[in-house]
């Protein structure tokens, strides 16, 4: 379990710091998002996040009424059955629809200040999200909204307002910390301003996974983490009893709820800040509740459902701790688990009637036979719940919540398997690219050794002597390609270096995972540089041989302007191609790494922009090289590439 926060040191202080009970509650208001949808063809919808937007509509509209309630969402038809009066208040998740309910909600905070009255706001976020170049975006039905947007559309709206933000979404964490311009992708970069820093009146309560899943069962018709934060909400977290559900109190509930999971994997990552130690997340004052209580004495496993069938809340106290459970209207079965001296679970149900209010203690409903049928259950999150809560549990929270942020966050599987491909495509263009090299060396120093033999056994001004060594000079260049290609096939290069240590690096963990990637990010990065520089000095050596040359032939010329020898001219040429080449080279001649990088950077996984924006298009890059031949008894000499 991931758990981060700024929580409140031991339940004796909470008791004492928490805000009055008996002072007035300020004008509260929720604005709750949901969407099952992805705008990413390759990820499956969800199921239930819009069974979560109306179960938390619901809990609200009992606080604060329905009028202070706003839903966007799209009910399947399976929800629109299952909860009809909503379907009439709901709308659709759109931008423009938020924008629209954020201009709403923005106007009675201004008519609630204007009166002098206080508020508070509570939003929430369920359904899909992402990271792209370092800043996380929750999917709206139309749009990606960024945690720029949520900053300057929503946030910067809501002014000095205390404001709950719940997210329940993948990689949610980077709506809250987005790397700065420049930053690493995935290192938490302490020095980047978070939305923290500029709305100290904002507390934060998020579910984040790094793999892009969110966490649904159905046998719960809700997303996890949702459904553990309404029944801690519920009362099920409230362990000093003062039906003030503190971000300490549901932060320990969450990670109590979910210790039975055996597999990491599938247990949400929580973070939790909370902007101000005398306030709880929820203040429970429901004018006229619906209460359940249930005794210090004992521990107890209890599972709620309505009538429908569908569970509400889920609480497993510890013996000596007292909590009292907030009810929603409507028929009630309450399920009461306990294992038998076999060791086999045994439930009895017990019934609270439509019609009943006020406070009610758990042994004054009598047992009844079960409305519904019993369900099986994946055995994968069959250890949800498995860990009582109470004081205790609570206080072992406080003690295992000493790291404040995570080191490495948001490394995905897929985000290293990106770095993977992008090393072999670097490693598989060097090779071609040697490839190249070596056949057209070969190519131009065997034309370069036709063109030589005539051309020396007809200069009559050549000793014997320099006759035979330029002749041997000759046949040497296309033997000492052949011998340095045949060296260098033996040697790994760097690219099939930082491959090879890569596939060897440990990433058995999400953090070894995401040291991994950030240590060859940088190491890829390098040898990228390294590549332009040595690209770059090397076309301005070659540049600067050429400059030679021609200037050689332009004094040779000048010297005797009469007689002109043919070979000057020849020498003008050569020149003139070596200057190209080396100005060709050191501008637009691309290297293997350099291209790959760039490849990379314009990823999802890649670093380059800080803004969420459409990807941008790989630069055009230039592969060449110097062709030669003979064709018709004619030698030609030019330039040959792709782009």
């Amino acid at each position: 379990m991931l758990l981060t926060a700024i929580l409140l040191p031991w339940i004796s202080a909470l008791a004492t710091t928490l805000a009055d009970p008996g002072a007035p509650l300020p004008t509260r208001h929720a604005l709750i998002v949901t969407n099952n949808r992805s705008l990413n063809t390759g990820r499956p919808d969800l199921q239930y996040a819009d069974d979560d937007g109306v179960k938390y509509a619901e809990l609200f509209a009992e606080e604060f009424g329905v009028a202070h309630v706003t839903l966007l969402a799209e009910l399947d038809p399976v929800t629109r059955a299952l909860y009809p009066d909503w379907q009439a208040r709901v709308q659709p998740p759109t931008r423009q629809n938020l924008e629209s309910a954020v201009s709403h909600l923005e106007q009675a905070l201004g008519t609630a200040a204007a009166r002098g009255e206080a508020a508070m706001v509570y939003l929430v976020f369920a359904g899909h999200g992402d990271v792209d170049h370092g800043q996380g975006y929750l999917e709206l039905a139309d749009s990606r909204l960024s945690a720029r947007d949520l900053d300057e559309a929503v946030l910067a709206k809501l002014g000095n307002t205390p404001t709950h933000l719940v997210l329940d979404s993948c990689n949610s964490y980077f709506m809250l910390n987005p790397r700065k311009p420049g930053g690493k992708r995935f290192e938490v970069q302490p020095e980047t301003q978070s939305l923290f820093d500029r709305y100290p009146n904002l507390g934060v309560l998020i579910s984040t996974s790094a793999e892009a899943v969110t966490y649904e069962w159905s046998e719960l018709q809700s997303g996890i983490f949702s459904y553990e934060l309404r029944s801690g909400l519920r009362g099920a977290a409230d362990v000093d009893h003062d039906r003030n559900v503190s971000y300490a109190e549901l932060a320990a509930f969450i990670q109590t709820a979910n210790a039975g999971v055996v597999n990491d994997a599938y247990r949400p990552k929580v973070f939790v800040r909370s902007p101000d130690r005398t306030a709880p997340f929820l203040r429970r004052s429901t004018p006229e509740p619906r209460l359940l209580t249930l005794a210090v004495t004992g521990a107890l496993r209890l599972t709620l459902r309505d009538h429908q069938g569908v569970r509400v809340l889920d609480v497993h106290k510890e013996a000596g701790t007292a909590l009292t459970l907030a009810l929603p209207a409507g028929d009630l079965e309450i399920y009461e688990t306990v294992v038998s001296s076999q060791g086999r679970p045994i439930s009895s149900v017990r019934r609270y009637d439509a019609n009943l209010h006020g406070e009610i203690r758990l042994e004054a409903l009598s047992e009844t036979p079960p409305a519904t049928a019993a369900r099986g259950e994946s055995p994968v999150f069959t250890g949800l719940f498995k860990s009582p809560f109470g004081v205790e549990a609570f206080t072992l929270a406080q003690g295992s919540s000493a790291v404040v942020e995570p080191e490495y966050y948001g490394v995905t599987e897929k985000d290293a398997q990106v770095l993977r491909q992008h090393l072999v495509g670097a490693t598989q263009a060097d090779e071609d690219r040697r490839y190249s090299l070596t056949f057209g060396g070969l190519t131009g120093s065997l034309f370069a050794g036709i063109v030589l033999g005539p051309y020396v056994n007809s200069n009559k001004d050549m000793t014997r002597s320099e006759r035979n060594w330029a002749l041997a000079g000759g046949a040497l260049i296309p033997a000492a390609t052949l011998l340095g290609w045949g060296l260098g096939a033996w040697v790994d290069t760097p690219y099939e270096e930082l491959l090879a240590d890569y596939s060897a690096a440990d990433q058995s963990t999400a953090e070894a995972r995401g040291a991994t990637v950030l240590k060859f990010r940088e190491r890829f990065h390098t040898l990228a540089n390294e590549e332009r520089h040595d690209r770059r000095l090397h076309g301005a050596i070659t540049s600067g041989i050429g400059l030679v040359i021609i200037g050689d032939s332009l004094a040779a010329a000048l010297r005797d302007k009469n007689h002109v020898s043919p070979n000057t001219y020849t020498f003008l040429g050569v020149g003139a191609f070596v200057t190209l080449f080396g100005v060709l080279h050191a501008t637009i001649d691309t290297q293997p790494a350099e291209r790959m990088w760039e490849l990379y950077e314009t990823s999802e996984s890649g670093t380059t922009a800080e803004p969420i924006a459409p990807p941008a298009e790989a630069k055009t890059s230039f592969n060449w090289m110097p062709n030669l031949g003979v064709a018709q008894g004619t030698a030609f000499i030019g330039v040959g590439g792709s782009f």
